[in-house]
């Protein structure tokens, strides 16, 4: 008798464990986590570097560059990859490289204020917005709005 009820609690106590390995297991890939990563980069223009970072969870370095015939009225910044999904992006830079007053361009079109945020210290500014990757190359570009 002893040995039927060792091995029965035994038995639901292996049965119990089995239970909360599977729920771990079929759990842990919901709950994918979030990469976040930090891109800096220096733009040089007109004898001055300006320091732009990039905060994002896209897997891949963005390209951020000026435009061939214009710098320092604006940049952009590229996200180039297959991945179709929606991720974010905060760019950090210094309110000398365009100004204060900005606006958020992408594919082309200025987007509506309500999409994005943006922030500032005084010295820099900062754009956060969240993005459907939809296309092979996402463009964005932050424009003085007094040259927009």
């Amino acid at each position: 008798m002893k040995y039927s009820k060792l091995t029965l609690t035994l038995a639901g106590g292996i049965l119990t464990a089995l239970a909360i390995v599977a729920i771990i297991a079929v759990k842990a890939p919901m709950q994918e986590e979030t990469e976040n990563n930090l891109y800096v980069y220096p733009l040089a223009a007109g004898g001055k570097t300006y320091t732009v970072t990039i905060l994002t969870d896209w897997p891949n370095e963005p390209k951020v560059y000026f435009p061939e015939f214009d710098p320092v009225t604006y940049f952009s910044f590229d996200f180039i990859g297959p991945e179709r999904k929606q991720f974010y992006f905060n760019v950090t830079y210094p309110n000398s490289l365009v100004g204060e007053d900005v606006v958020l361009i992408w594919k082309y079109y200025p987007q509506n204020s309500d999409l994005y945020t943006i922030s500032g210290n005084g010295t820099h500014r900062s754009i956060y917005m969240m993005f459907n990757h939809t296309a092979t190359v996402e463009h964005f570009e932050i424009r003085s709005a007094e040259t927009s």
